[in-house]
């Protein structure tokens, strides 16, 4: 999906890693499990960046090849959001996109030819809000 590392949270990386080992999951070989293989998971007292686009996230990208940009939230399966800024974290697109920060660009796979995807802005973080709002130790 992307060369350039990746960062989780501890809470989002143990919320996808319950995704894999569940039913939820249907195919074991997906690639959230590589990219989870391959991450950076921050320490459980990191305050996470603004700028990481993490579960639950609304991020804006641009689709390098068309110059299109919208906004889309990376969501959990089954997760309520507009339909047409939800994205799935076990879809590619939301696959490809988790744990990376603002200015990477991913490739996204998809009918016979592959997609450059560039992060261009981290509009709203939950856990970039949270953790804002915890006192420094």
């Amino acid at each position: 999906m992307t060369e350039t590392p990746i960062y989780l949270s501890r809470y989002d990386h143990s919320r996808l890693r319950d995704i894999l080992d569940s039913a939820t999951c249907a195919n074991p070989a997906h690639g959230l499990a590589g990219e989870l293989g391959r991450a950076i998971v921050l320490p459980a007292h990191a305050r996470v960046p603004a700028t990481l686009a993490t579960v639950d996230s609304r991020v804006l990208i641009e689709n390098l090849g068309t110059g299109e940009i919208r906004e889309v939230a990376l969501v959990l399966p089954g997760h309520s959001h507009p339909a047409d800024v939800a994205v799935s974290v076990l879809e590619d697109l939301g696959t490809a996109l988790l744990g990376c920060s603002v200015g990477d660009v991913v490739t996204v796979p998809g009918n016979g030819r592959a997609t450059s995807m560039k992060l261009l802005r981290v509009v709203q973080s939950p856990l970039a809000g949270a953790a804002a709002r915890l006192p420094v130790n």
